[in-house]
């Protein structure tokens, strides 16, 4: 019947029970062929049948009660189209956020220019200067909180596939969603560039 049956309808077909069951697990078959499809009456009717044949089929009475609920209140495509809308709605809203970000870090860099003197090597006639220097996150974060408390709120995340906002998910700072290059030098009294270290990322 080119039907996908389930592993129990499988079990069902090869092992010995009853015609009753044989026929339950058909027709929900064919219900979740119909629902695919998108032919909700046929898939519905299956469902009714296949609970009829067999009321302990929980699958086929619980598609039954979920299909005719969603059918009762009226709103089976505006459903649809109100969660696409409100998907749609909140990654244009995680997009804005996202931008905003990019283009104001919302951090800040601390440093004390007064240069500690550290090992000295004898053989390249060479010492080594460090300074104190370290990046913290500003007031500004607070603007990207109720973005994730919302998302989590909505318990969509997942299916709409919106995990990747942001790349820390343990939020304990969205500076930890990107990273942060610094460029450090030493300059001489006239302002001329004597050294730069590598970056501080």
């Amino acid at each position: 019947m080119d039907v996908a049956l389930t592993d129990a309808g499988k079990a069902a077909l090869l092992g010995a029970s009853s015609t009753q069951t044989v026929q339950a697990e058909t027709a929900l078959a064919k219900g979740i062929t119909a629902q695919k499809s998108g032919t909700i009456v046929e898939a519905l009717s299956y469902y009714y049948k296949a609970a009829e044949f067999d009321p302990k089929l929980l699958e086929a009475t619980g598609r039954a009660a979920v299909m005719s609920a969603n059918i009762s209140s009226g709103n089976i495509g505006e459903n649809v189209r109100n969660e696409i809308q409100r998907r749609n709605e909140w990654k244009k809203l995680l997009d804005e956020c996202d931008e905003f970000f990019r283009n104001n870090i919302p951090c800040e860099i601390i440093y004390n220019p007064t240069l500690t003197q550290e090992h000295i090597n004898y053989e390249s006639e060479t010492v080594i200067l460090s300074f104190k220097a370290e990046i913290k996150p500003t007031d500004l974060v607070k603007v990207y909180l109720p973005f994730i408390e919302g998302l989590e709120k909505t318990g969509k995340r997942k299916e709409w596939r919106l995990e990747g906002f942001p790349a820390d998910e343990t939020h304990n700072s969205y500076v930890s969603s990107y990273k942060v290059i610094v460029n450090f030098g030493l300059y001489n009294e006239n302002g001329k560039l004597v050294f730069c270290p590598n970056q501080m990322a």
